[in-house]
């Protein structure tokens, strides 16, 4: 796995273009319910915090 400030800004740039296109057509493919249940497994790995539009989600889902 590569650690940050192991590539170049520009090879960054286009390794991010690249995954975020196929984490978006894999969400595409499998529908977004699905996508979301499988990628919430791996937040834990995500970098940052989570946005607060998601735990608003979250948060008014555990309400009803």
């Amino acid at each position: 796995m590569l650690k940050s400030g192991e590539l170049k800004p520009k090879e960054e740039k286009k390794l991010r273009k690249t995954l975020r296109d196929k984490v978006l057509n894999t969400a595409k493919r499998f529908g977004k319910a699905r996508f979301s249940q499988i990628s919430s497994k791996h937040m834990a790995l995500a970098k940052g915090p989570m946005p607060e539009y998601i735990k608003e989600a979250i948060n008014w889902l555990i309400e009803q």
